[in-house]
């Protein structure tokens, strides 16, 4: 959760204008994003970081865990028909446009 009394060292993807603001979302690189380490921690929750990454279930897929809704939603179709047969970069691609879209939100937070 951001606060405007977080430490300098939180990732610059949770700073509390992102989280009110689309624009500003947009305006923060794709890379600092991918690289982030509130990303990182959410992949490793994920998916351990796993680009082939299925759930038990089979719904969520990849490195990011993205539904088929998201996916296709938000482009990844584009790539291949899941996120799993997608490069990890695509993937990552595709998930920093949902993120844009609704902060970390599809990710819990």
């Amino acid at each position: 959760v951001a606060s405007s009394t977080a430490p300098r060292s939180c990732s610059p993807t949770i700073r509390a204008t992102l989280l009110t603001s689309q624009a500003a979302r947009s305006d923060l690189a794709c890379e600092i994003w991918i690289t982030s380490a509130h990303g990182k921690a959410i992949t490793r929750r994920e998916s351990g970081g796993r680009c082939t990454a299925v759930s038990a279930s089979g719904a969520y897929r990849g490195k990011w865990q993205m539904g088929s809704w998201f996916w296709n939603n938000y482009g990844g179709t584009k790539y291949a028909a899941t996120p799993d047969k997608a490069t990890c970069l695509e993937q990552d691609r595709i998930a920093y446009k949902g993120w844009v879209d609704s902060w970390w939100n599809p990710w819990g937070g």
